[in-house]
């Protein structure tokens, strides 16, 4: 702030207190403070100094003289203290007229609840605007290392980019997908849409909304992402980062530490130092961040390359044969399973109305997100693979965040019961796995050699928020359900059903002939699912249990 602002504020206020202040005045101070932080702050310390000074000065306690000779005294030291108590009330008034002009200030320059949302918008994209510089002559920062099913674009310069373009200075709108972006100085971000975020150079960007993950080398020490409400420093680590929609944010350092500080904190405040393992929450207009607790699950850390080298638990599972094998990473379209089986099948996905990727943190890498009944998001496989051998193993992990009426994990099934017995019709099916109608325990129905159904199903709902291993066993004679490598029931069951429809539904209940939902009973997983597998053989317990033990 100038000198001379400085003293035309000093001169403005002592106006102000002594009540000599003019209209000119008045409108003169209130331009002078609604622009200029600064100035703000000066303003609010002075008026937090008159106020001390009135509360530490403004009383002075009656001396008593129990002397009666010393009334003279007594009567004098009564005159000062009112002479005190005038001006402490005087310096009081003064400061309550500063704090009313200050509420009053404050009060002009908010928006009106009416107009606040779209105000605020307009200062954000005010913000985000890189406007006037052609996009060859933006400096180059990095580069698009992978793109997955993303709708990646620059608004302000008119074009869309993929994986291998030049990434400059800009705002980016990323629609759908998940890109990873390569800074020079050594940072890698990984985006989910949807996501919109402004590159300032190598060393700093803005999230505006939506989530990413960062990896920083030693050379990028010092990096900055700024979201609405918090400001963030590292210092050589790995985090996440999300924005929510009332523009809160929250952080989540999974290795290292970051400084986090709140943008409506004061200036002379100290960062809060995040270290590994912790995360923060802070509110959009907030001053203090929030502790929470780490969520690793959230974001997505690393893409896989669905060529590189099967992880030690994709082999173990491959080592067991399977026919139909499906890791759930991430594919390039965004909308393909890779197939590890034996088979080689086609895996498809809808995403129904999901506005986020479908691709999500797994278990062993990544994992199909699906949203439930509100998104309607489900995923098939062509020309499934039908068990000859009158034996089936089919097993999976999965996460649930609810328990949708008759939430699919994977159903071949297109059948019809007859007066709600185990006699059916329709083009039949091998097997319906999922959870329990309302009630949401894990259940199995399977249809034996002699089309007949036979179901088994927990004892408890199915836990919410937590990788659960589950499968089920049909070895010629009976079958058996599993959860966490254990034995929940069994039951006897002669041999398999041959017959069904051609595509198996996972997520999502299908209709007979075609690759959409059942419209009865569609039953939408919500949740996560990841490495299914489908044997056309019986997998002993022990088997089960080694696939039930993983370490992450």
């Amino acid at each position: 702030m100038k000198d001379s602002v400085e003293r035309e504020l000093i001169d403005l206020v002592e106006a102000m207190i002594d009540k000599s202040a003019t209209m000119a005045d008045r409108e003169r101070l209130e331009s002078l403070l609604r622009d200029d932080r600064e100035a703000q702050v000066y303003y609010a310390e002075q008026c937090q100094l008159h106020t001390m000074l009135a509360w530490e000065h403004g009383v002075l306690p009656e001396l008593v003289f129990p002397d009666e000779q010393n009334v003279r005294l007594r009567e004098a030291q009564q005159a000062t203290s009112a002479r005190m108590i005038r001006n402490w009330r005087r310096l009081t008034i003064a400061a309550i007229f500063l704090l009313f002009c200050s509420l009053l200030l404050t009060a002009i320059n908010r928006p009106s609840d009416q107009n606040s949302r779209n105000q605020t918008v307009v200062s954000e994209e005010v913000d985000l605007q890189v406007a006037g510089i052609p996009w060859e002559q933006r400096d180059i920062i990095g580069t698009i290392v992978q793109s997955f099913g993303a709708t990646l674009s620059v608004p302000d310069a008119q074009i869309s980019l993929s994986q291998g373009d030049v990434a400059r200075t800009g705002v980016y709108e990323l629609k759908g997908g998940i890109v990873e972006l390569g800074f020079n100085t050594g940072v890698d971000v990984i985006i989910e849409a949807p996501c919109r975020f402004k590159i300032e150079s190598s060393m700093r960007m803005v999230l505006s909304e939506g989530s990413l993950s960062a990896k920083v080398a030693p050379a990028g020490e010092g990096f900055i992402v700024d979201t609405p409400s918090a400001s963030v420093v590292d210092f050589g680590t790995e985090f996440g980062i999300e924005v929510f929609a009332d523009k809160s944010s929250e952080v989540h350092v999974f290795e290292g530490e970051v400084d986090v500080k709140p943008r409506h904190a004061n200036p002379n405040a100290s960062a809060v130092k995040l270290r590994t393992d912790h995360a923060t929450r802070i509110d959009k207009t907030g001053v203090i961040p929030q502790s929470i607790d780490i969520d690793h699950e959230r974001f997505i850390r690393e893409l896989s390359d669905p060529n590189a080298a099967l992880n030690s638990y994709a082999q173990l599972v491959t080592s067991f044969a399977p026919t139909v094998y499906l890791r759930m990473e991430i594919a390039e379209d965004g909308k393909t399973i890779l197939d590890m089986g034996s088979t080689q099948s086609v895996g498809t996905i809808n995403t129904g109305t999901m506005i986020e990727p479908p691709f999500a943190p797994g278990i062993a890498g990544g994992s199909l997100r699906f949203g439930g009944p509100q998104r309607r998001a489900y995923a098939w496989i062509d020309a499934f693979p039908k068990s000859a051998t009158q034996q089936l193993t089919v097993c999976a992990w999965v996460r649930a965040e609810s328990r949708p009426r008759w939430a699919a994990i994977a159903k071949h099934w297109a059948v019809e019961l007859i007066d709600n017995s185990s006699v059916n019709k329709g083009l039949g099916g091998q097997f319906h796995f999922g959870l329990n109608h309302d009630e949401g325990e894990l259940e199995v129905q399977v249809r034996d050699k002699n089309n007949m159904i036979v179901g088994l199903r927990d004892i408890e709902p199915l836990p919410l928020h937590q990788w659960q291993h589950v499968a089920f066993v049909v070895d010629g004679s009976e079958l058996t359900l599993y959860r966490n490598g254990k034995s929940i029931a069994s039951t006897t069951c002669d041999g398999l059903a041959v017959d069904g429809p051609d595509r198996l539904g996972i997520a999502a209940k299908l209709s007979p002939n075609e690759p959409v939902p059942d419209q009865h009973n569609p039953g939408f997983w919500q949740g996560r699912i990841d490495e299914l597998a489908i044997f056309d053989k019986a997998l002993t317990a022990k088997d089960v249990g080694v696939l039930s033990n993983i370490q992450r």
